[in-house]
């Protein structure tokens, strides 16, 4: 009867070890945003992707723009800003980003916009986006 009991421990013990639990992304990734801005005449079509980034404590996040001849600014529509290290500006080749993620962001939502300038017909024209991000 022992034996038994032994051996059928050991056997749901080794069940449990050989399926783990699927990881999850590590903490401390650069998260990006692309952005997507064509002005076209006098209309104009955007894409953010993801509109609503959501982050791990830790993460940074870096805003990419497709068009290279654009430029791109990032607003904070509050007072709270979960990052210590921002660049607020920038285009395709440099773009904005915001690291070191300050502590205690868990569960918080952070509201943005995004300014973007283009060329238009009748010269450059800001078209502004207003996405968020929320900290897992």
């Amino acid at each position: 009867m022992r034996a038994r009991l032994i051996a059928a421990c050991g056997l749901l013990g080794l069940a449990t070890w050989s399926c783990p639990a699927p990881p999850r992304p590590a903490a401390g990734q650069d998260r990006e945003v692309t952005v997507d801005v064509r002005c076209t005449g006098e209309e104009v079509v955007a894409t953010v992707n993801p509109w609503s980034r959501s982050l791990d404590e830790g993460d940074a996040v870096v805003w990419l723009l497709v068009d290279p001849s654009q430029t791109i600014e990032i607003k904070k529509k509050q007072s709270a800003w979960p990052f210590s290290d921002n660049k607020f500006t920038g285009n395709r080749g440099d773009p904005p980003r915001g690291r070191g993620m300050k502590g205690g962001q868990k569960g918080k939502r952070f509201h943005y916009g995004i300014v973007v300038t283009c060329q238009g017909p009748s010269g450059p024209r800001e078209v502004i986006i207003d996405p968020d991000m929320y900290v897992r």
